[in-house]
């Protein structure tokens, strides 16, 4: 069995995952994202103690522990640069600090990269060798799978896809950039949205949808800018990198119906007529489980060694 790590800004996951896929248990702790970096990695340790207790008590043997990150997180080094959920992690040697305390082998990664193996293992990419995963919440991760694996680039972060520039002098980004993918095509640019307009500035994400659907046009128009960025920043992707099968997942893809008519013409207005056509976009299939079964893969697949 794998045991499995998704560690996110609000909460701790954890499960045990047997080599077919399936999450046999699974347990949601507070990650405890404002305390200091010891108290996290003990909350992290605590989580893989109860995961092992459980599978020992049902005569389980262990092969590691996957586990998920959020942020810049260089691999195989596993230094965590940046994250933007745990700001005293700057450059933080999370892997050898973790090396000394764990006894058994262990896999660290980005957490968009945990999700786009498990959406190729277990989810909407199963069968293909290569596509992009965008998970659309607060900013966007992404995650590059080709010829099977985690295309993770010369300094090990590969995947920044929310920081693809597409206004040159557009909104400033927690990045220190400008003008980034995330700051439209996210929960952050519809709120940027929101507090623009008179009519919808108290609203939220969530009653934004409801008001898309019900015809109110305001609405309507912030999901059209939101797809139109969107589908900007996967032709880049595209046109980079010969990719044909794009998920999308996170909160706001089951907005989908709302947004997807302006991504798709937004592609086709910025890709050649032939790559436009052979383009797939596809909602992802393991909502909150994506990290946790992809933590797996990486660890009984041994897919980072």
């Amino acid at each position: 069995m794998a045991l499995a790590i998704d560690l996110g800004g609000t909460d701790l996951k954890s499960a045990v995952v047997h080599p077919s896929g399936r999450i046999l248990h699974q347990q949601r702790l507070s990650s405890g994202s404002k305390e200091g970096k010891e108290k996290i990695l003990e909350r992290i340790l605590g989580a893989i103690a109860l995961e092992r207790d459980w599978a020992v008590q049902k005569a389980y043997s262990i092969r590691g522990v996957g586990l998920g990150i959020p942020g810049i997180v260089s691999f195989p080094g596993g230094i965590v640069h940046r994250s933007p959920h745990f700001p005293a992690w700057r450059d933080y040697p999370l892997r050898a600090v973790l090396k000394k305390r764990l006894k058994i082998p262990f896999v660290l990664d980005n957490d968009a990269n945990m999700a786009a193996l498990g959406e190729g293992w277990r989810g909407a990419g199963r069968g293909r060798r290569n596509y992009v995963l965008l998970t659309l919440g607060t900013g966007i991760g992404g995650g590059i799978v080709m010829d099977g694996k985690i295309h993770h680039g010369d300094s090990g972060f590969a995947g920044e896809l929310g920081h693809l520039v597409i206004e040159k002098n557009g909104r400033p980004c927690n990045c220190g950039g400008r003008g980034c993918l995330e700051m439209y095509a996210s929960a952050t640019g519809i709120q940027h949205e929101l507090l623009q307009s008179r009519v919808l500035r108290s609203s939220t994400p969530e009653d934004l949808y409801q008001l898309a659907t019900t015809g109110d046009k305001t609405a309507q128009l912030i999901y059209e800018k939101f797809g139109q960025a969107l589908g900007a920043g996967i032709a880049s992707i595209v046109n980079a990198l010969d990719i044909e099968l794009i998920l999308l997942g996170g909160g706001l893809a089951r907005a989908w119906k709302m947004f997807i008519g302006p991504v798709r013409q937004a592609i086709k207005s910025h890709t050649y007529a032939e790559t436009s056509k052979r383009i797939h976009l596809k909602q992802a299939l393991l909502a909150n489980r994506a990290g946790l079964i992809g933590a797996a893969k990486a660890i009984l697949g041994l897919d980072h060694k």
